[in-house]
């Protein structure tokens, strides 16, 4: 698919030397109805700013080529649960995968489907943050009165899980390849208590 837009992959045969700081794309959902949405996204990128190179994106908002593009300059890849984590797949090898996943959403834990195999078919590092806190849930107020609640809510990251998310993505980054155990996925607040 690459080769039909004249793109490039960024392999690491071609690319032997690892940048000193990491290009950090986070996606934007967009503003509500849209579910899901990282409610302070803007401190999340202030914070990112400190350890790499940030770009908050909407990708309803660019080509498909210019999506292709940017998944391949990112090397840490900061999404809420939708279908916009599946970009990860373009993404380099060896490039880091945070997924926000809202309050009670996917709480099977049965992780052997989606984007835990995607990360695992394009040896990319899955770490999942999960909101198990209702306060740290925000709703949409335009939600029907029929609609589930988990559609439409929207999650705040608290000030010491954001720093918990960039320093476990960047060690991660930072992890060499033959080191690394791409089967595996890493839930970053799994011993938190659900409340």
């Amino acid at each position: 698919m690459l080769q039909t837009f004249g793109i490039m992959d960024r392999s690491p045969e071609g690319n032997q030397q690892h940048p000193s700081t990491p290009a950090i794309t986070i996606i934007d959902r967009g503003p509500p109805p849209v579910a899901r949405r990282i409610v302070n996204q803007d401190m999340l990128a202030a914070a990112a700013a400190k350890i790499g190179r940030v770009q908050v994106v909407r990708l309803q908002d660019v080509s498909f080529e210019e999506q292709l593009q940017l998944m391949l300059s990112t090397d840490i890849m900061i999404a809420a649960h939708g279908s916009a984590a599946s970009m990860m797949v373009f993404l380099p090898p060896q490039a880091v995968v945070v997924e926000v996943k809202a309050y009670k959403h996917g709480l099977t834990q049965d992780f052997t489907h989606g984007h835990c195999n995607l990360a695992r078919a394009t040896d990319t590092s899955l770490l999942v943050w999960h909101n198990r806190q209702l306060e740290h849930t925000r709703r949409w107020e335009g939600a029907g009165v029929g609609d589930p609640f988990y559609k439409n809510q929207h999650t705040y990251i608290p000030d010491a899980d954001i720093d918990l998310i960039l320093d476990s993505a960047l060690q991660t980054w930072h992890t060499p390849a033959s080191l690394r155990n791409f089967n595996d996925v890493w839930f970053l607040n799994s011993a938190e208590p659900l409340s």
